[in-house]
This record gives structure tokens, C-alpha cells and sequence, in this order.
């Protein structure tokens, strides 16, 4: 950023060489790209704030100021320093921006991912900061010390200012040297720290709420409010002066411990440090939890219990303890000690109690390890039950109950990026634990841990950097943020319970201690928006009846996957036609397809570089969607740079009905094709590659599997207009040859193995296959395509081109006279300037069908009307560049046609006696540009008769579909 022609901020042209005039006063590297607006505010004699809207989906705002110095002079230097970074978008581009100035700041801003965001820039309500100047501190000691318990100058290593007596307030300096060296919170305004002297201090938050209107004198955070922080000296202990741990269970206790194995324990309640247990080693990780066990006989409340879990170094297994938090019972933990054996080379990281009394540990290792604490007061050495390796790739920082009446749910967190939800299962005998969700986090890789609000809220937290992130993971947005210095430094968070979003933040930077404090939210969502980028796929859910609603997938070009519920009509889910219930964030290329298996259970996923993956989709509580990722596609080139253009899923069940696999058709840009089988209960390889096709030389764009007879087929469109049809039953026969018989989704009765062998011989091995035909529909590239079976040998195919046409193919797959072989009829009609540009989408549906006469049959299939006659009723909706949407009606009349009852092939070529009518009816103005894909809402989310439609690219639409007029395209 810099400044021309002081005064006006214009360009001087004045010169003749088109030079620049003026010198530029100050200059900035503010974004990581393009800067596209600035914003000014708060205008004052020597200081202002600019706030700067870039394409990295950040707005800054920073505080100019001039140099007092050189009041003098004729030139004015000017200084930026940045005061705020708002990441309150996704994707790239901020483009619009808008300031109100009053009693707030109120900075709104609109990106490219059609989020609108509020933030209020003072923050004067919702911000705090202290920092201790050069670790001065106000240092009291605590009133209800034990009698006998004294507090040394000396033993604090402070300076007294002031000669005042030992029990009261006084405003102190910590000796060189003598610094913060852990934190732990007890509350959201009380933290417990340790000193490098061994001092015990207990603080107390006091928000100030000071207007300071960003004067140059204040400090570097003017924009906070001012916070003060009291601290009580409770205790100082030489065994605390060097490698002290603090772990606590707020508004209870913290314990406390060091380099020579002492652990202590601070009472909150009597504010009092007491001994707790001597191991003989360091200890290297310290937890608390809360064990809340069964109601007993003779109380009608549960009783709370709380343990300790303990590791030290070198010691091939950790401690647990179980005990209550009076003095009686502390004075017993050291007897009360359990050995808890380890799996080898299991190092804690992680602690969490769960129902059913079990104790969750988890390692650096990314492992998870449970025991059975039943009788928590025996003195037994605890075995692991159960032993899950690589939960996470990295170290599991946080485990954490999810409290549900009918199952154990676990959510775990860790340096891997992700967040997981896992399922634990009891039976009589063994423990099992299964993952059902996992997901890549926007920020890490180290997450550091996970907290479940009251209300539902699920807060999920890590570092970017040097950034401390707070994720609210139901709303899928950051609601706090601090530059901290990343997480190597000594730092302790804590999640507000009385405010959504809220926390409380305590930190070591440059040898002095900071304290953040945030009430709620840093922003406000207006709008909350989607991707970031252009959405070049969609897919509806179908209707499975998990009481999640209908599902809508989503994948653009900023390489995520959104899954979310289509909520119109529904006041008590969302005011929003779309509520976000998950992002997947595996994909590193722009998404190009999605596909829902028929059951709903697999979301299918392709992109470029030829990544693939198959995804389980199940409802959850708390964060209602599960998603994992349960297998990928390998590579298929050399060098991985192939792009999957489209993809079909096409379901095969076995004689047990749970014992699912999916036949899956991949169209790849350098004109090939693959069919690969998915088999999810598969202990060895779940991909397998079971054939490849080579069409010549042009890409594919589509790629769709469609049934002639007993066979299915793959149906491909290309950059040359042409549409193929590609015979893969003796694919599927020569991979099915040791497999048990599969039953094919087909109106047809019988397995798939059984009909294809009755449909065809089977032939010899082929490493490659090629299209047993092929038709030109359009003059350049297929860009779109739907289609809809008419009778089980003739299918209506309908295509968009990039000449701006529709296509309407009617094919019928034919048998030769001696039955060994089969051919294809093509009848075809184009209509021309369908739109004023590429017709990128079709939706394709049924109407109606009428056997042999006017009269509508709703009962009536299209397959019964080969042997008959009738006609059948479609309605299609195209979309295009040109942002219009145009629905068609098309008709098409079939005439009787002999068919053998054995294989239900054709032996009659009745092509010439069909006849096709098109008629255009209602014509829209689309607002999303660039149109890229379309899918139909089924029924039960919308009326019997009717016809929605959700359309997607720069933006999604839902469109109810009315007839209106039209008019007529005919041909036979």
C-alpha cells in the first residue's frame, strides 16, 4: 500500500513519460494476494484505520500513523501496523465490504463463498488483555492459609516496593529469572500457575471495560478492553521450580508436580495445596478426571469419585488412583496406587473416564487403549481390554465422552489434523471400538483438543501457526483467534460455559505472561454461505429413512465436499434453505463428480490427479452426520495426473442381503474407461480393478451405466460429440467366476452371474475392451447427458452440447438373426439453439405413461409397453452459460415389438415406427453463473406431481418446475 499526490490520492499524469508522482509515504506487505478494496475509519489528526479486503478471503485492519517527529519537514512519513486479521470466509475473494460507525465499529463483509459477516472492530464488549510489564504483578497471599503456613519474601522471589504486612495486598516485582512456567485454568476467571522458584499463584480475572480509542500511547492491543489480573501467592515449593505439570478438574482441584516425582493436589474449595502422592521417578504426563460411578444402595444421588492417571520416565506402565476430594481420602492415595500395564511402546498423551467404567487412554502414537475401573478403590494391577492402534496417524491430544443413552460414543482429537468419533462396543467377552467419523479439520495439523457446551455446541480448538484457532464445529465457523506463537509455548485454554464461543486463553511469549479473555463470538454470520469457489458437482441423498432429511452433497473447486440438509419448509431446523452438517477435506483438486450409492450409505467422490474416495455417511448424535473415509482408488498412470471426468455406481447384493458390493464405471480424461468393484466387508482389497476400456483419443465427459435386456451396459459421451455404448457383461462374468452369485438392481428377477450367462456367451480374457458402438448427436463436445428406460431393450438418451443443442437419441440394442451377437439402433433428433450457450445440465422426468391409449396409467412401467404400444411423457429441464432454465416436454409414441420371453431380447427393428415430440414450455433467469451440474429432489421431500430441481455452479438454486407454454419441436 502507498500513497500518491498527498492531499487527493490520485495518479499524477502530468508528466509525459506516464511516470508516477509523488513519492510513495509507507508501503506494507499486508496479504498473501491481491488486494481488491480498502476501507477507512476512525479518522483523527495523526492516526487513522484502514481496513484492507484481499483475495485470500482475509479483511486486515491496521493503524496508520504519521511520524510526530518530522512535523517540519515537507515530507510526511507514515507508518502501518497491523491490529486485526479477520478470517471469517473460505475459499479466495472478499469482494464487497461496509463500515458503521457509532458507539461500535461494525465492519460487514460479503466473499466470494456468499458468507456475510458482522464483526465488531473494538470489540469493546467481548475482548480482553493483560500482559505482565516486565512480570510485575499485584501479589497478595491467601487469607485462608493454614495456620503456620508463612510466605517468605525470599521464598517468593519478589521485590517489595512497600513495607506492608505479609497477609495483605502488595504490589511486587518477580526477581530475574523468576518466571511463569504452567498454567491451568479452574474456572473462566481463575487460573492456577507455577513459577520457575517453585511459587504456587492462584489468579482472578477483572474485565475493565476502558474506552481507548486507538490512542498512539496505548499499547500495541488498543483495540481490547484492558483486563487486570489479581494474583494470590498460595504456596512455594522447590519440587514445582523446574519441569511442573498442572492438570485439573475445574471448580474442584488441580494437581500439581514436578521434576522429582512429588505431586500435589490444590483444593479450591479450602484453597489449600497439600501433598498427594511420591513416585519414584519424574513425572512426564499428569491428568485429572471426574469418575461419576453407579447410584449405591443407600443414596438415592450419585456419588462422585475423581482419579488420577500418572506416568513418569522410563517406567514401562502408568498410575491410576481413585479417591474423593476430603482430606481423609487424599491421605490414602498413596496406598491406593494402581499399576496400569501399557501395550508396548505406549506413551500417554490422553485421559478420559467413560460410561460403563472405563478408562480411555490414548499415545503419540495415535493409539487407544481401554481398561475396566469397575471397583475403583482396588489396589489390582490393570490389564488393557482393548487395544486400537492408529486411531490417528499422530498423537491423540484429547478424548472425550459423548454422553447417549443407547451406545458409548468417543470423540478424540489430534496433531493430524482431525477430529474422530468412534463407537465402543460391549459384549461379554471382548471390547470393541469402531471409527464411524472422521474429519480433516480447516486449521492444524496440531488439534489440541474438543469440548460438548450444554446446548449442544461441539468447540473444537488447535493452532495454525502461531495462531490459536477456536472451531465451532456445529456451525462450522472460527469464532475466536489468537496469535499466541504457536503451540510449543506454555499455554493453558479454557472453553466458556456461559457463553457461546467465549474462552479464556493464558500464555508465556517473550518471558512475560498473557492473558486473553473473549465474551462470545468474535463475528456474527448473516448469511452463512458455502463454498468458496464455483460448484462443479451435486447429488441428492436418496430417501433412507435416518431421520436426517434430504441430503444435499456438494463439491467445488476450493477442493471441499459439503454435505448438507435441504431444510425449506422446516422452521424448526433452519432458516436457511441449506444447513451445513459436515465439510470433507481430503480431496487436494477441484471436486469434478459426486454419487450417491443406491442406498444412500456411500457418497462416491472424484477429482483431478486421479483421486477417488468412498465415503460412509451415517446419521449421529450431537453432530449428526458421520462421515469416513473408507477406501481410495489407486493410481492408474504413471505419473497421476489423470482427471476423473465422471463416474456411475451400480449396486450387487449376494445371497445375504448384507453383503453389499458396488460396480463402479470411471470416464477419465485420456479417453479410457474403468470398471472397479468396491466390496466394503472386504478383509483384503476393497478396490478391484476388474476391466479397461479405450474409446481413441478425446476425453470422455460421461460416463453412466444403462440396461439393455439382462445386460447392463456403460453409456459414454466425449469431446467429439459422439455418445458410445460399451457391452461389459463378459467383464463382469470373467471377475465373477469364484464369486457367489450377486442380485443385479434390475426390475428383472434372477442375480446378475445367471442372467448375464443366459444373455451372452462368455468369452476369453481381454486386458482391454472398446465400445461395441458408437453415434454423432452433437458437432462438438457433450457437455451434459440424462436419460430414462423405455422398454427393457430401448432407452431415451438426452444430450447438451457445447453447439448450444439438445440431442434426443432413441437406442434400442438389437440381436443378430443367429443369436450370437448385438447390435445397436440409433434414431436421433437435434434441436438446434436449444440455448444461447453450453448446455452444461439435464434433469430427466417421468410424467406419465399411457398404454395404448390417452388415458394416464401411473401404475403402468415403461417396460410393459414394449409388447403394446403407448406413449410415454418426460419432463426436462436444461441449464446453460446463457443463466436460463427451460423446461421441455418430450413424448415419445412405441409401437408393439416382438420380444422372446427367454432373454427378453428384441428380434424385430422397430426404430422407424417411434416418433418423438419435443415442446418447449417455461423459460427462467438463472442467478448462479456458470451452471455446472443439476440433480432432482425425489418424493418424499417434495409433492408426487412435482418436479424440483437444485442447480449449482457460482451458487445453488432450488426450482419448483410448473408447466406453462410452449412451444413445438417434432420429429420422427
Amino acid at each position: 500500500m502507498s500513497h500518491h499526490d498527498a492531499g487527493t490520492g490520485f495518479v499524477d499524469t502530468s508528466n509525459s513519460h506516464g511516470a508516477i508522482g509523488g513519492a510513495g509515504m509507507a508501503n506494507v506487505m499486508a496479504h498473501s494476494s491481491r488486494i481488491w478494496s480498502l476501507r477507512v475509519h476512525n479518522r483523527q489528526c495523526r492516526q487513522l484505520s484502514l481496513i484492507s479486503l484481499g483475495e485470500d478471503a482475509r479483511a486486515q485492519v491496521w493503524k496508520v500513523m504519521s511520524d510526530t517527529t518530522k512535523t517540519n519537514s515537507a515530507k510526511c512519513d507514515l507508518t502501518f501496523s497491523p491490529d486485526q486479521v479477520l478470517s471469517h470466509h473460505v475459499g479466495k475473494n472478499i469482494w464487497a465490504g461496509a463500515i458503521y460507525e457509532g458507539d461500535q465499529v461494525l465492519l460487514v463483509t460479503g466473499g466470494a463463498d456468499g458468507r456475510l459477516a458482522m464483526t465488531n472492530i473494538r470489540q469493546h464488549n467481548t475482548k480482553y488483555l493483560w500482559t505482565s510489564k516486565n512480570n510485575a504483578v499485584s501479589l497478595g497471599v491467601a487469607s485462608n492459609a493454614p495456620s503456620g503456613l508463612t510466605i517468605s519474601d525470599a521464598a517468593l522471589g519478589v521485590h517489595t516496593e512497600a513495607k506492608v504486612n505479609e497477609r495483605t495486598s502488595r504490589s511486587t516485582q518477580l526477581r530475574s529469572g523468576n518466571t511463569f512456567k504452567s498454567y491451568c485454568w479452574l474456572g473462566e476467571k481463575t487460573v492456577l500457575a507455577t513459577t520457575s522458584a517453585g511459587n504456587v499463584l492462584l489468579g482472578a480475572l477483572q474485565p475493565k471495560k476502558v474506552y481507548t480509542d486507538y490512542k498512539h500511547d496505548i499499547t500495541e492491543h488498543s483495540s481490547l478492553l484492558n483486563l487486570h489480573v489479581s494474583w494470590t501467592g498460595l504456596d512455594s515449593l522447590d519440587a514445582l521450580s523446574s519441569f511442573p505439570i498442572i492438570a485439573a478438574v475445574p471448580s474442584q482441584f488441580a494437581l500439581l508436580t514436578g521434576a522429582w516425582g512429588d505431586v500435589f493436589i490444590y483444593l479450591q474449595a479450602a484453597g489449600i495445596v497439600k501433598p498427594f502422592v511420591k513416585l519414584p521417578r519424574k513425572v512426564v504426563f499428569l491428568a485429572a478426571l471426574e469418575i461419576v460411578s453407579k447410584k449405591d444402595e443407600h443414596h438415592s444421588l450419585q456419588r462422585k469419585t475423581f482419579g488420577a492417571v500418572i506416568a513418569c520416565q522410563g517406567i514401562q506402565f502408568a498410575y491410576f488412583v481413585g479417591f474423593g476430594i476430603i482430606l481423609e481420602d487424599i491421605a490414602k492415595v498413596q496406598d491406593a496406587l494402581r499399576q496400569v500395564n501399557l501395550p508396548v511402546g505406549f506413551l500417554v498423551t490422553s485421559v478420559a473416564s467413560l460410561a460403563a467404567n472405563l478408562l480411555a487412554l490414548g499415545s503419540r502414537s495415535g493409539a487407544l487403549a481401554l481398561y475396566d475401573i469397575t471397583h475403583v478403590q482396588d489396589t489390582s494391577v490393570l490389564e488393557p481390554a482393548s487395544v486400537c492402534r492408529q486411531l490417528h496417524s499422530e498423537s491423540i491430544t484429547s478424548i472425550h465422552a459423548l454422553p447417549y443413552d443407547h451406545s458409548i460414543y468417543v470423540s478424540t482429537t489430534g496433531r493430524d489434523s482431525c477430529f474422530a468419533v468412534h463407537e465402543v462396543s460391549l459384549d461379554k467377552s471382548s471390547i470393541t471400538v469402531q471409527t464411524i467419523h472422521r474429519t480433516l479439520l480447516p486449521f492444524g495439523p496440531c488439534i489440541e483438543g474438543a469440548w460438548l457446551s450444554p446446548t449442544g455446541e461441539l468447540l473444537v480448538w488447535g493452532f495454525r501457526g502461531q495462531e490459536l484457532v477456536i472451531w465451532n464445529y456445529t456451525d462450522r465457523q472460527e469464532v475466536m483467534v489468537v496469535g499466541c506463537g504457536g503451540f510449543r509455548r506454555t499455554w493453558s485454554f479454557f472453553p466458556h460455559r456461559s457463553t457461546a464461543g467465549g474462552g479464556s486463553l493464558i500464555w508465556t511469549q517473550a518471558s512475560l505472561c498473557h492473558v486473553f479473555y473473549q465474551q462470545g463470538a468474535s463475528h456474527i454470520l448473516l448469511q452463512p454461505g458455502s463454498h468458496g469457489r464455483e460448484i462443479k458437482a451435486l447429488a441428492v441423498r436418496p430417501s433412507v429413512g435416518d431421520g436426517l432429511g434430504c441430503i444435499v452433497a456438494t463439491g467445488a473447486e476450493d477442493t471441499t465436499i459439503r454435505i448438507s440438509r435441504h431444510c425449506e419448509g422446516d422452521a424448526n431446523v433452519s432458516e436457511q434453505p441449506f444447513d451445513t452438517l459436515g465439510i470433507l477435506r481430503n480431496h487436494s483438486t477441484g471436486i469434478q463428480k459426486l454419487v450417491w450409492s443406491p442406498d444412500g450409505t456411500y457418497l462416491f467422490s472424484a477429482a483431478g490427479k486421479e483421486e477417488f474416495y468412498i465415503w460412509r455417511v451415517q446419521a449421529l448424535p450431537y453432530i449428526e452426520i458421520g462421515t469416513l473415509n473408507v477406501a481410495c482408488c489407486p493410481q492408474v498412470s504413471d505419473d497421476g495426473d489423470l482427471r476423473i471426468m465422471d463416474l456411475d455406481v451400480l449396486e450387487e447384493k449376494g445371497a445375504d442381503s448384507f453383503q453389499k458390493s458396488y460396480l463402479i464405471a470411471m470416464g477419465y480424461s485420456n479417453s479410457s474407461m474403468r470398471i472397479w468393484r468396491f466390496q466394503p466387508d472386504s478383509s483384503t482389497q476393497k478396490m478391484q480393478l476388474l476391466g479397461t476400456g479405450v474409446y481413441s483419443t478425446v476425453c470422455l465427459t460421461q460416463c453412466h451405466f444403462v440396461w439393455f435386456g439382462l445386460e447392463p451396459f456403460i453409456l459414454t459421451c466425449a469431446t467429439d460429440g459422439r455418445i458410445a455404448l460399451w457391452r461389459i457383461g463378459e467383464v463382469i462374468l470373467r471377475n465373477n467366476s469364484a464369486a457367489a452369485d450377486r442380485e443385479a438392481p434390475s426390475p428383472s428377477a434372477g442375480n446378475l452371474t445367471s442372467r448375464l450367462s443366459e444373455a451372452s456367451p462368455l468369452a476369453s480374457s481381454q486386458p482391454v475392451f472398446h465400445p461395441l458402438t458408437s453415434a454423432a448427436v452433437h458437432q462438438s463436445s457433450i457437455k451434459s447427458l440424462a436419460f430414462a428406460r423405455l422398454s427393457p431393450t430401448s432407452t431415451l438418451i438426452v444430450t447438451g452440447g457445447d453447439d448450444n443443442a439438445l440431442g434426443f437419441s432413441l437406442v434400442s440394442m438389437l440381436r443378430d438373426s443367429r443369436g450370437s451377437g448385438m447390435f445397436a439402433k440409433f434414431a436421433a433428433l437435434l434441436v438446434p439453439k436449444a440455448h444461447a450457450s453450453a448446455i452444461n445440465a439435464l434433469s430427466l422426468a417421468e410424467i406419465s405413461a399411457e398404454l395404448g391409449s390417452s388415458e394416464p396409467n401411473s401404475k403402468s412401467s415403461f417396460e410393459e409397453q414394449a409388447s403394446t404400444g403407448g406413449l410415454c411423457s418426460f419432463r426436462l429441464v436444461s441449464a446453460s452459460n446463457d443463466q436460463r432454465l427451460i423446461t421441455w416436454d418430450v413424448r415419445v409414441e412405441l409401437s408393439a415389438a416382438r420380444s422372446s420371453s427367454a432373454t427378453g431380447s428384441v428380434h424385430s427393428d422397430f426404430l422407424g415406427t417411434e416418433l418423438i415430440h419435443v415442446f418447449r414450455n417455461t423459460s427462467g433467469r438463472s442467478l448462479v453463473a456458470d451452471v455446472d451440474c443439476m440433480d432432482t429432489i425425489q418424493a418424499p421431500y417434495q409433492h408426487p406431481k412435482g418436479h424440483k430441481v437444485i442447480l449449482a455452479g457460482v451458487g445453488l438454486e432450488i426450482w419448483d418446475i410448473a408447466t406453462n407454454t410452449r412451444e413445438k419441436y417434432d420429429a420422427t
